[in-house]
């Protein structure tokens, strides 16, 4: 692992940004144990719709959150026009 130094600017010389890292590293999860649930598919819609907006680079506002619960209760093929049309905007 490469290690990288930062100047503090104050003074206070460099600290090294993994410092401490090598010992504490987590294993990754078991994707055995995981728990049997799943999202209903509002929620999963929900989810999905957020996703596109924010990979869009549209943050979804407080006021959107209406519009986002509304359009989560809509029907797949109405919620994948809708995150393709997000999705499409996106790279204009």
């Amino acid at each position: 692992m490469t290690h990288t130094t930062f100047d503090t600017g104050f003074g206070l010389g460099s600290l090294d940004a993994f410092a401490g890292l090598d010992d504490y590293l987590l294993p990754a999860p078991d994707a055995r144990e995981r728990l049997p649930y799943v999202l209903s598919p509002a929620d999963q819609h929900r989810v999905d719709l957020h996703t596109a907006l924010t990979a869009a680079g549209i943050p979804p506002g407080a006021g959107d959150t209406s519009a986002i619960d509304a359009l989560s209760l809509m029907d797949a093929t109405t919620v994948s026009a809708v995150i393709r049309w997000v999705n499409s905007r996106a790279g204009w």
